[in-house]
């Protein structure tokens, strides 16, 4: 799975940065601003898996495919979240009855579509 090989990786990663803290390579301040800089990317590249996983969801969705058709496919989208810059492709879907067109992924997790320009608006207390 994605998630288990990205939050792997980062592990490593950070472990090899404490080593490095611990044996006098790497001053403490500097493992700081490093942490946070590979956590925070850690989190972003989570939040993209989260979002690929539910679009492919979607795409195989009984429900989906007997309500709503692909109108476009991978349409590509930035957002800034408490983490940093996340990107993630999306489907743009329109309803067989009422044609009303959407980005279902965005609905389902609660991304407005000018509010998620400027921040993510899931909430992350």
């Amino acid at each position: 799975m994605d998630i288990i090989c990205l939050v792997a990786e980062k592990v490593v990663s950070v472990t090899e940065d404490i080593l490095k803290v611990l044996e006098g390579a790497n001053d403490y301040r500097n493992f700081e601003a490093q942490l946070k800089e590979k956590l925070d990317s850690l989190c972003c590249d989570l939040l993209a898996v989260v979002l690929k996983t539910l679009v492919q969801k979607l795409s195989t969705s009984a429900d989906r495919k007997r309500d709503w058709e692909v109108v476009r496919k991978k349409d590509h989208k930035e957002i800034s979240t408490r983490f940093g810059q996340m990107a993630y492709k999306r489907n743009y879907h329109r309803h067989k009855e009422s044609k009303r067109y959407a980005y279902l992924v965005d609905e389902q997790v609660g991304i407005t579509p000018h509010l998620a320009d400027r921040i993510s608006s899931c909430p992350m207390a």
